[in-house]
């Protein structure tokens, strides 16, 4: 609260309480409350998150203790909850529903706790949060879900330090109310390299020592596969084959980009916490389903259907702005989206994608190192309620998840001192079909979708003509993009003409049905000035036609 909001030390009206006189009823800025809405406001974090505290209803200020009410609307009951975890300790969470137990979060510090909380704030076993723990000191952690009973239902978490496997049991806990161990800790065959996958009753890691170890829920290893040097992610099929990416990747994924079959999806990035998004880094790469860009994305890449043309997307996030791109690789309408940060804010982890507001279109959400979540729709605006705040830097991505027994979803995320905060979304439970709600999509980190969408026409034109346009308008440097929606394969032919109607240029450009298409326009050979662009598209069935002006100025 600023006391002295245009006064230099403060005065009378800038405090609340019953008895204001009447006079300070002209002052509109200030009323009986302290809420979100109010000035001064309840926002945290230098005004930028929404707290959704309202503090009203003063007493007099005739006595030496006045009253209040009190109200934070948006919180889950029972939280936050503080596990107080050292915050120069590492930091893994995954999240899922327990044989029996009903949905619980876990996380794990590289200190060597293990934790988990449910519904109000419960413990698994009792009311203590921590429900196992492990000798090493870890910088690297990984966690997932498995059942080893078979029934369907999870009943053990796999831990994997740098050099180390553990499984804790989830409903046998030992005399301390501490989770019974599955196997004994397995010593790795050399320093992992991967998340843990859990698929196909098995247990699959893979190690410096370019292996990627299948180990049953025994603890014993039951296959070694070499794979390729510095395989950084993997994903399992459901017969039990590991589809591992043949070119450098940090994160892969699994999916029916292209009709019914599963293709597998790779995304090479870097850490770049200082990069930021120019007009020129705006393109992305795209050789077969690996994709390259820059700037480099900060974790996990999700994949879901976020422009609602029945086709999956490729969404991540960079520093500064979240990217969405088509399954060839060009960013999708509106994208990036460039919210405003803070100098030293940037975002981190995989973005959570779901119909958060239930309009019927997808939505992103993300977190900053700051602790700030963010939910934007697909022009970039923010969502009712949001920003909120952690109130503490962190190094994970948030979750979605059922946490209690009601409709609406959860949105959980924990800050790097270990305080876990909860709010419920107004996203109902049937909203998480299509979404991705976990940095790795499932409790069990094996990011493969084998549903497929079924591919929804946005007209009955072959190019409707609104989605024919260029960019950047002007030009930035030699080129600017020619960007055209086709509903079907065709041919098109690209025409630029100038103010006089000479032709200046032609070319081809790329026919892909039922997705945006993308080629660049060299303007460093021509003069500047106000070009008419002709882009027309001739299917077997139909020919659609568009002229759009292009400026160019060097």
């Amino acid at each position: 609260m600023d006391f002295g909001y245009q006064k230099e030390l403060g005065w009378f009206a800038d405090f609340w309480f019953a008895n204001r006189p009447d006079y300070m009823g002209e002052l509109e800025l200030y009323k009986n409350e302290f809420s979100p809405t109010s000035k001064p406001n309840s926002n945290a974090n230098l005004g930028r998150a929404n707290s959704h505290i309202t503090i009203k209803n003063f007493s007099d200020n005739l006595h030496e203790v006045m009253s209040f009410d009190f109200s934070r609307d948006f919180y889950e009951p029972g939280f936050p909850v503080s596990l107080a975890l050292q915050e120069d300790s590492s930091l893994a969470v995954v999240g899922g529903m327990v044989d029996g137990r009903g949905a619980f979060y876990f996380s794990a510090s590289g200190h060597g706790d293990v934790f988990a909380v449910g519904k109000n704030g419960a413990g698994l076993f009792s009311n203590k949060k921590k429900i196992a723990g492990f000798s090493a000191t870890a910088s690297e952690l990984s966690l997932a879900l498995g059942d080893a009973s078979g029934d369907g239902e999870n009943d053990f978490l796999a831990l994997a330090t740098e050099d180390s496997l553990y499984a804790f049991s989830l409903t046998q806990p030992e005399s301390d109310s501490l989770s019974a161990l599955l196997f004994p800790p397995q010593k790795l065959g050399a320093r992992r390299q991967t998340p843990l996958v859990i698929a196909d009753n098995h247990i699959y890691v893979g190690c410096a020592n370019d292996t990627l170890y299948t180990i049953d829920f025994t603890g014993q290893t039951a296959a070694e596969q070499l794979i390729r040097e510095n395989t950084l992610d993997f994903v399992v099929d459901p017969s039990g084959q590991p589809m591992v990416p043949e070119k450098f990747s940090n994160f892969a994924a699994a999916a029916p980009l292209r009709g019914q079959q599963v293709e597998l999806i790779s995304l090479a990035a870097g850490w770049d916490p200082a990069g930021v998004p120019g007009a020129e880094d705006n393109s992305q790469r795209a050789e077969g389903n690996h994709f390259t860009g820059s700037p480099f994305a900060t974790g996990q890449f999700a994949v879901a259907d976020v422009d609602g043309n029945g086709a999956y997307d490729i969404i991540y996030n960079t520093a500064k702005a979240l990217y969405a791109l088509n399954r060839d690789g060009i960013l999708l309408s509106n994208f990036p989206l460039q919210p405003a940060l803070s100098a030293e804010e940037y975002f981190i982890g995989s973005p959570l994608v779901l119909d958060a507001d239930n309009d019927g279109k997808m939505d992103l959400i993300a977190a900053t190192n700051l602790g700030r979540i963010l939910a934007l729709d697909m022009q970039g605006r923010m969502l009712e309620d949001f920003p909120l705040t952690c109130g503490g830097r962190i190094s994970h991505s948030p979750m979605i998840m059922q946490l209690d027994e009601d409709s609406p979803l959860e949105l959980l995320l924990m800050s790097d001192k270990g305080t876990l905060n909860v709010w419920q979304l107004q996203a109902e439970e049937s909203a998480a079909g299509n979404a991705w709600l976990q940095e790795n999509l499932n409790s069990s980190n094996n990011a493969y979708i084998a549903s497929a969408l079924v591919y929804k026409p946005l007209t009955q034109k072959l190019m409707p003509a609104r989605l024919v346009y260029n960019y950047p308008n002007p030009n930035s440097g030699a080129s600017t993009k020619i960007r055209y929606y086709l509903n079907e394969t065709a041919e098109v032919s690209i025409r630029i003409y100038d103010a006089a109607g000479m032709q200046v240029d032609s070319f081809s450009g790329p026919g892909q049905g039922g997705t945006a298409n993308e080629v660049s326009w060299n303007v460093s050979d021509v003069a500047s000035g106000i070009y008419l662009c002709h882009v027309k598209a001739r299917s077997e069935k139909q020919t659609s036609e568009k002229i759009i002006k292009i400026m160019v100025i060097h």
